[in-house]
């Protein structure tokens, strides 16, 4: 009879957790697809974050932002790349040159390969009409993947009189159809670069003589340094970050940042600190002037890897699904069922912050937490907090196709 007692109670506590989050969920949801009001508050950053690869990521993020922009709540757009790169997206903003935005999203794959994409591609040429009569500025703070916009913008940093045999070199780069621009091993761009960083720092005011701009310049050659040593990508950002807050005043600014949910997390993961949580340990923002909205994909589709042949030209892709989304029997989120259960469309969203929220429950760290049939989950929390801790907004996303590698682009 006890054991029966302990059974009901058990089933009651489970039904009651089932309840009060499908409950809560119903009442503090949107429907992206047909909400045009949407009104997210804003008070310094937000985090766009999702699990690569997926094409209708990119739809839901072009919502919030025509909302933001609507209601004058950005100012700033810091998409995963490095400071060079993101000048050039820039450039594509003010120039609506395709061909470069081509091969910047080819760069930017080198860091982000399931978003070297059509859909990434068609996302910035939307962006250039919804930025348009906006003063929006692109910013890059991620760790060098590529160095081809770098080693571009370093020829241009320079007076066109100059004479200098190991500039000369960089700027012969630029020339080079099949040079190997790759930040992460060596390669003959790599050893170049050590030693035009090298005969820079040993002739430095020489160099300032014919530089064009020296704050850009040493920032560039700071990030360029920071290759060359198995530095924490994390810390490099928020170097990077924090660079920027100070010469360009951000605390004044409105800024979003879409990367990989990671980097957008509000405290310490696995004992360290995502850039997101380095912001506000080191009070460059309270939690509440950061806001972290993280999607989660469902009866969806990822591009998972580009297939090459023998001497390295592109044959074709293959997608996952399931596995590869966090929505699957062997791995999935903890809790996401309630958010399939709730969903108004392919595109809902959820702010997990309101009044007697069972996302600010200590310990329970759902829609955080990955369910490891056979293993334990790679992530691990701080004790005591929550998911509000880390997060703030969930977005479901469904039935969304996989990303077509860019190489399938014909302009």
């Amino acid at each position: 009879m006890k054991f029966a007692v302990l059974i009901f109670s058990l089933f009651s506590l489970v039904a009651y957790g089932q309840n009060t989050e499908l409950e809560y969920l119903k009442n503090n949801r949107t429907d992206l697809l047909s909400d045009s009001n949407l009104e997210i508050e804003n008070t310094g950053i937000i985090g766009f974050g999702a699990l690569h690869g997926s094409a209708k990521t990119e739809d839901a993020e072009l919502i919030l932002l025509k909302n933001l922009i609507a209601n004058n709540q950005i100012s700033y757009y810091l998409p995963e790349t490095d400071f060079s790169t993101a000048n050039y997206f820039q450039t594509y903003l003010e120039t609506g040159d395709e061909e470069l935005l081509k091969d910047l999203i080819i760069q930017y794959g080198k860091r982000v390969p399931q978003e070297a994409s059509v859909e990434m591609f068609t996302k910035w040429k939307r962006l250039r009409e919804l930025f348009k009569g906006h003063d929006i500025k692109i910013l890059g703070i991620d760790k060098l993947a590529s160095y081809k916009y770098t080693v571009k913008e370093i020829s241009n940093l320079f007076s066109t009189d100059v004479k200098w045999p190991l500039l000369d070199s960089v700027k012969q780069l630029t020339s080079k159809p099949n040079a190997n621009y790759s930040a992460y091993y060596d390669s003959e761009t790599k050893n170049l670069l050590r030693k035009f960083v090298a005969d820079y720092e040993a002739n430095t005011p020489e160099y300032f003589f014919f530089l064009l701009d020296t704050l850009k310049f040493n920032h560039i050659i700071r990030n360029v340094k920071a290759t060359f040593v198995n530095g924490s990508r994390e810390t490099q950002m928020y170097q990077n970050f924090n660079f920027f807050h100070s010469e360009y005043n951000l605390q004044n600014e409105k800024l979003f940042l879409r990367m990989g949910v990671y980097h957008l997390m509000k405290g310490k993961i696995n004992g360290r600190s995502p850039l997101f949580a380095q912001l506000i340990e080191n009070k460059n923002y309270t939690s509440k002037q950061v806001t972290t909205i993280q999607v989660y994909l469902t009866k969806s589709d990822v591009l998972w890897d580009v297939k090459l042949d023998d001497n390295g030209n592109y044959k074709g892709y293959s997608t996952k699904a399931g596995y590869g989304i966090s929505d699957y029997w062997l791995e999935h989120y903890k809790g996401i069922q309630y958010l399939k259960k709730t969903g108004l469309s392919n595109i809902t969203l959820y702010d997990l912050r309101n009044t007697n929220s069972p996302y600010s429950v200590s310990d329970d760290f759902s829609l955080l937490e990955t369910k490891m049939l056979l293993s334990k989950s790679p992530w691990t929390f701080i004790s005591g907090f929550s998911t509000v801790h880390y997060i703030d907004i969930a977005v479901l996303i469904s039935h969304s196709p996989a990303n077509k590698p860019v190489e399938e682009l014909k302009l």
